[in-house]
């Protein structure tokens, strides 16, 4: 196709290939710890923004959480979306009926991670 339009435009081909883009990667131990630190009142600046906003992103795609609450700290909504999709993934609370505690872990980012096309790192 490049070849085609490089033609018409009277242009040549690039002689290589574009390389490939590069993946997101979110550290999961940086994730815990947001989790676990970060509540993200307005105007406070963001500790863990990068990889917090891309899982979150990743939540307001399945539906999960509101675009609105997409602000690079991972406080109470961001728990509760993420607790929303643990439990998809079958995990619950210790409790017989309590509800997944939202603080990431490797097999629910892993999967939130294969579904969306980014990386998770240790």
């Amino acid at each position: 196709m490049r070849e085609r339009i490089g033609a018409r435009l009277g242009s040549a081909a690039p002689s290589k290939p574009l390389p490939a883009p590069k993946r997101s990667k979110v550290s999961l131990s940086r994730l815990i710890e947001a989790a676990r630190t970060d509540p993200g009142k307005p105007g406070t600046p963001q500790s863990y923004g990068a990889g917090v906003r891309i899982v979150e992103t990743a939540l307001i795609d399945e539906g999960l959480l509101s675009k609105t609450r997409l602000d690079g700290h991972y406080g109470t909504d961001t728990i509760d979306a993420m607790s929303k999709w643990q439990e998809r993934c079958g995990y619950r609370g210790r409790k017989p009926g309590q509800a997944a505690d939202g603080i990431p872990g490797p097999d629910s980012l892993a999967q939130l991670a294969a579904k969306h096309a980014f990386d998770v790192e240790a």
